[in-house]
């Protein structure tokens, strides 16, 4: 996963985790912790305030940040063409979740997507 230093240093505030230090972050088990946190906390924010929307919206908050998500979502604010492509795959993939396989990472990785 990828969270940025001052984003993680927030979750770990939150989290009450007093020894954190940004270089923490390239420990594989701390990045995916926060990582995982951070997207989960955003899952729920937006369930709670957009329902069916949550998977697009959180994965626009994870790669543009939660003010640029949340302006998107009530005010049709434009995000950047990047964030719009990752929320696409994302969802893609989440819906594809209970299959053998996903096409759409399949693709992906690949490079055909």
């Amino acid at each position: 996963m990828q969270i940025m230093p001052k984003t993680a240093r927030a979750i770990a505030k939150q989290r009450g985790m007093q020894a954190f230090r940004s270089a923490t972050l390239h420990d594989p088990a701390t990045n995916l912790d926060l990582g995982a946190w951070y997207l989960s906390r955003q899952l729920h924010d937006y369930r709670q305030l957009f329902g069916e929307r949550a998977i697009e919206l959180a994965a626009i908050a994870y790669n543009a940040g939660p003010a640029r998500a949340r302006a998107f979502a009530e005010h049709n604010e434009p995000v950047p063409a990047r964030s719009l492509r990752y929320a696409r795959l994302v969802y893609a993939m989440w819906s594809e979740r209970e299959r053998p396989r996903s096409e759409t990472f399949e693709r992906w990785w690949s490079g055909k997507l």
